[in-house]
């Protein structure tokens, strides 16, 4: 897909607030179009790349906003600190990943140093899901709260 195609798709989408997306956005989220071929178009693994990081920017937005309205040094607050460092994690696991994808065929060192990245990150989106699973009543206290 290319910025034209998306901005068109996120247009038709109708969405409230309406989405603009400029050229800027689009260079930050496909990482200077690093994601992008040549002909500065998409393919399905970049794009899933950039939604992937997309909503890991939105969802450490929401645990920040949560995080300020959590009572200093209570429970819920180390949730969403603890919650916050597993996400830290897991993106410089993807990054080293991607890393070592664009290393090819970089020998059976770098393939099972790959193989590893990816059990820790399978593990650790496990213990996300569970943390996040735990936390979620009490965010829901804290919006009701506000």
């Amino acid at each position: 897909a290319s910025f034209a195609q998306v901005r068109e798709g996120l247009l038709k989408l109708q969405l409230s607030p309406r989405v603009r997306l400029t050229e800027e956005d689009w260079a930050g989220a496909t990482d200077g179009f690093g994601l992008c071929d040549a002909a500065g178009k998409m393919r399905l693994e970049g794009f899933q790349r950039m939604l992937h990081r997309q909503l890991g920017i939105y969802i450490q937005k929401h645990i920040s906003d949560a995080t300020a309205l959590a009572a200093p040094h209570s429970e819920s607050e180390a949730l969403l600190q603890g919650l916050r460092l597993v996400l830290m994690v897991l993106a410089h696991d993807r990054s080293s990943a991607d890393l070592l994808g664009g290393l090819g065929d970089g020998g059976q060192e770098a393939g099972e140093l790959e193989t590893r990245l990816a059990a820790t990150t399978k593990e650790l989106a496990e213990v996300r899901r569970q943390q996040t699973h735990q936390i979620l009543p009490e965010l829901r206290q804290l919006q009701a709260a506000t």
